[in-house]
């Protein structure tokens, strides 16, 4: 164990190419493994258990850098930032850091602006406080790749982000997630072709849907086939939606009346208009005009 921090900082004029925990299993303070350039070829924390505070890894740039797995790791104090604070600068060719047995991570989750060559697993991750956030990470080499899902989770306090994302088709379902306090934003994922349908939500309270310009989405699926509040807009404007989908969420939207245990859609803006999305049915105009009489905005394209 450790009572203080451990920092593994710039690192990269010493050429220190590798780090071993050891037996380590609880570090009271943070983890900090920063500024290595890109000569770090491996690391390991096989038996680390618990981070008291934050575990931030940023400003490495490796390139075909380690396999990063905390197999035993099930509980970080504060947040997790991986290549948070860097610009274009992060991992390269490299498996994003994967967390298959953590379980609790006291603050948020945020992925910035990396190369990866393949996803991290939060298959085990039942409790978030605040945000997960997943953005302006790469495919590198023109791999496609999944955005890493955390399908054991219920509930977020604040946001779910996954923006500006290349080379991500798509996102694995979160299975258990029933309410986000604020907003899913899902916006500038240029490769992704569908939204998740999330089977489980019924609550963004009090936010809404941000998922513009997604240029390669044509399908929302079964839409949000369980909620019964959204707090604030629903964009989904720019993308390449089909006529199926711009319906089934107008159609959704509509069915937010107040009755049944939802709370009423109304005095909202929907925008759907622009890309290639197709323009509504007449059962999606049908919705629309009920949206509109509820004091609702609603942009959409026309033949």
């Amino acid at each position: 164990g450790c009572t203080d921090y451990v920092d593994f900082s710039d690192k990269s004029e010493f050429a220190l190419t590798s780090i071993d925990l050891g037996q380590m299993a609880i570090i009271q303070g943070g983890l900090n493994v920063s500024g290595f350039g890109g000569v770090l070829d491996h690391f390991y924390a096989n038996n680390l258990n618990q981070i008291g505070d934050n575990f931030d890894m940023y400003s490495n740039g490796f390139t075909d850098g380690p396999d990063i797995v905390f197999p035993e790791l099930e509980r970080v104090g504060s947040s997790i930032y991986i290549d948070y604070n860097n610009t274009y600068n992060g991992m390269s060719n490299t498996a994003a850091p994967s967390f298959p047995s953590l379980q609790r991570c006291d603050s948020s989750v945020s992925i910035y602006n990396n190369s990866f060559k393949s996803y991290s697993d939060f298959t085990s991750l039942e409790y978030v406080d605040w945000s997960f956030e997943f953005y302006n990470n790469f495919a590198d080499g023109g791999i496609q790749y999944a955005g890493p899902g955390i399908p054991a989770l219920p509930y977020l306090r604040g946001y779910l982000n996954y923006n500006n994302n290349s080379g991500m088709t798509s996102i694995p379902e979160f299975t258990n997630l029933t309410t986000i306090g604020y907003w899913i934003n899902m916006y500038e994922n240029y490769d992704l072709t569908a939204f998740p349908s999330f089977p489980a939500l019924t609550h963004i309270q009090d936010g809404g849907i941000s998922s513009y310009s997604c240029t390669s989405m044509t399908s929302v699926g079964t839409f949000l086939p369980s909620v019964v509040r959204i707090g604030g807009d629903v964009n989904f404007q720019n993308c390449a939606l089909d006529q199926e989908s711009i319906d089934a969420i107008l159609v959704k939207l509509a069915s937010l009346d107040g009755s049944g245990g939802t709370t009423s859609y109304d005095s909202r803006t929907i925008t759907l208009n622009n890309g290639t999305n197709a323009y509504p049915s007449e059962t999606g105009l049908a919705a629309i005009s009920t949206l509109e009489g509820r004091g609702c905005t609603v942009y959409y394209n026309t033949p």
